[in-house]
């Protein structure tokens, strides 16, 4: 099953998806994604909370507690993800840095300057070699 096959039942479906869970299924509940999940909504924040209080719950109680606590209605949320950094691997390179250090320079570089450090950089391999 998937993250959202989870969350789509405990919110909105409501069928109880353990029913056809084995045992060893189970402990792939991704519990912590959807606690995180259910955090982001202003109407279920305060059952993620606590559940968050009781992580030693077994994976099917937690998601019993949402099936039957939470209001059976349709919820959308945005996935707040980590900004990529598409050059940091580059700059890593070029400047002979830390990932930390790295993101830091790439806070400061405009585009312009990081394309223009990609084509000094290229042109200084080729002549090189």
């Amino acid at each position: 099953m998937e993250l959202f096959d989870y969350i789509n039942d405990a919110s909105f479906i409501k069928k109880d998806v353990f029913k056809d869970i084995v045992e060893r299924e189970e402990k792939k509940y991704p519990a912590f994604l959807i606690n995180k999940y259910f955090s982001f909504l202003p109407d279920t924040i305060f059952v993620a909370n606590e559940l968050n209080q009781r992580s030693h719950l077994d994976n099917k109680l937690k998601h019993h507690f949402y099936l039957h606590s939470l209001r059976k209605k349709k919820r959308f949320t945005k996935w707040l993800k980590t900004q990529e950094f598409q050059d940091l691997e580059f700059i890593q390179q070029v400047y002979e840095c830390s990932s930390v250090k790295a993101k830091e320079y790439l806070q400061i570089l405009t585009s312009d300057q990081i394309l223009q450090l990609k084509e000094t950089y290229h042109h200084l391999i080729s002549v090189k070699s």
